[in-house]
């Protein structure tokens, strides 16, 4: 059954639906009270509970815990497999919350190790007379080792299937991601009878940079730039490297009145930043040109020509500020 589960996997899927799978079969083959599957923070001392089946009782908020002086955290401070009780151990399931006395507590937990390195940890707790045995510990050693191999599939496809979407320097969606993100988001609207706003940005006089102050100072402005849009707009909004200096952005669900307001911020808060690297200074300013679903198109490559023609009425009026479609239809 392990095996076929392996075979099942699909990596698109996902994580919660891969740990659920795992969640399927612990609880095929073991009688418990809580199963809790959770992973380590960056910090190394806390941890966030993933999944959790069974008597919910005394959850976290948030779902963190702090691995020290907690049950759920023994795997992870122990290194190994633990079979015992909490007559040994006095410790709180996951935290000073939690009533240490009203329950008796014998759990049964592993680690979760990807590629060597700490990932998780499986733990089941039976809140009654139960013990785990040999055969438990053996049967959840080889669940952990499937679930290692899983994960570790899943992280990698995710890191493939990252670099394939994305651009490499900054992170945005890249160039052919963002046409066939942007042609679901029109499908979604039309469906949806909702409203969309194509943006299109260009830094001003990039070139000069690249020229004076070298492609290492060029790239760090394209990065900050990226930044700069991506933190005023949302995180359900499409936002790409279109090429070289220049970014799209589609804000889903939005007219043009409600985007010209974020799309003026973008242009002004790039225009107040300190550009600044190895004590070189530079001034810089974004152009951009909007266009809106379906008011001047529903189809995906007018709205981008549109949205262009008012980025270059934009550059023809010296730059640093938004035009809208409409205004230069005419």
């Amino acid at each position: 059954q392990i095996f076929d589960l392996l075979t099942q996997i699909n990596l698109s899927q996902s994580e919660s639906e891969i740990l659920n799978k795992f969640r399927n079969i612990i609880h095929y083959y073991f009688k418990y009270d809580c199963l809790t599957i959770s992973a380590i923070n960056s910090d190394g001392k806390n941890a966030k509970i993933k999944l959790i089946d069974g008597i919910k009782k005394h959850i976290p908020s948030e779902n963190n815990f702090n691995i020290n002086g907690t049950i759920n955290g023994l795997p992870y401070i122990k290194n190994e497999i633990i079979n015992d009780s909490n007559k040994k151990y006095n410790l709180f399931r996951f935290s000073s919350n939690d009533d240490k006395s009203e329950l008796q507590n014998n759990f049964l937990g592993i680690p979760i190790y990807l590629n060597e390195t700490l990932w998780g940890a499986i733990l089941i707790e039976s809140f009654g007379n139960q013990v785990f045995n040999s055969r438990d510990q053996r049967l959840l050693g080889l669940i952990a080792k499937a679930m290692q191999t899983s994960m570790s599939w899943f992280v990698e496809y995710q890191n493939v299937y990252e670099d394939a979407i994305k651009d490499g320097l900054t992170g945005l969606l890249n160039h052919k991601t963002y046409i066939d993100r942007a042609g679901e988001e029109i499908e979604r609207a039309r469906r949806f009878q909702h409203q969309l706003v194509f943006l299109i940005y260009d830094l001003d006089k990039f070139k000069r940079v690249n020229d004076t102050l070298g492609h290492p100072y060029g790239d760090y402005v394209i990065k900050t730039t990226a930044k700069i849009i991506k933190d005023n707009v949302r995180s359900i909004d499409l936002v790409a490297r279109y090429g070289g200096e220049e970014f799209s952005v589609v804000l889903v669900n939005t007219n043009k009145e409600a985007a010209t307001t974020v799309a003026k911020r973008i242009v002004r808060n790039i225009a107040e930043h300190n550009f600044s690297m190895n004590s070189k200074e530079v001034d810089m300013t974004i152009s951009c040109g909007l266009s809106e679903y379906p008011k001047d198109s529903d189809k995906l490559k007018d709205l981008i020509q549109y949205a262009d023609e008012g980025l270059y009425k934009t550059k023809d009026n010296g730059g640093n500020d938004v035009t809208i479609y409409s205004s230069t239809s005419s």
